[in-house]
């Protein structure tokens, strides 16, 4: 999410592409969660394997999401709508960090990331037998 750091594809280093399997989705790159459409990229002696055993684990895929799928993948003004994509998600996320810190939880602000991770300690939770994460979600959710 941050445009001044560069991110290196591990297949692109030296040596790396015979061992390297990249993995991806629509629902991940286009914000489309549910979509359960994905690739593997990598060498073929590994993705032929894994492509027997992919037929198995889908339970069907609607063929208008292929299609619409395909179209993203090719559309010309692709690399504009991730970027539009990645700034909402910047603003969102840094919302969220800020917000958090607002209440006095320290929340973490990562670079290649949508999501944080905070400090609930400061959150007092009932007590019980059970570890305080746990709690605390039951504290959230009850």
């Amino acid at each position: 999410l941050n445009p001044e750091l560069h991110h290196e594809k591990l297949a692109n280093l030296p040596g790396m592409w015979e061992r390297t399997i990249t993995i991806g989705s629509i629902g991940k790159a286009f914000n489309v969660t549910g979509w359960k459409l994905g690739w593997i990229i990598g060498p073929e002696r590994i993705t032929t394997n894994m492509s027997l055993f992919q037929q198995f684990i889908p339970f069907c895929v609607a063929t208008p999401l292929q299609d619409a799928a395909a179209r993203i993948i090719r559309h010309p003004a692709r690399e504009e709508i991730l970027e539009e994509q990645r700034a909402t998600l910047k603003a969102k996320k840094d919302f969220l960090i800020a917000s958090l810190r607002d209440v006095g939880l320290p929340a973490l602000d990562p670079d290649g990331a949508y999501f944080t991770i905070f400090n609930h300690a400061p959150v007092p939770v009932p007590e019980g037998p059970d570890r305080r994460d746990y709690r605390f979600c039951r504290y959230l959710t009850t």
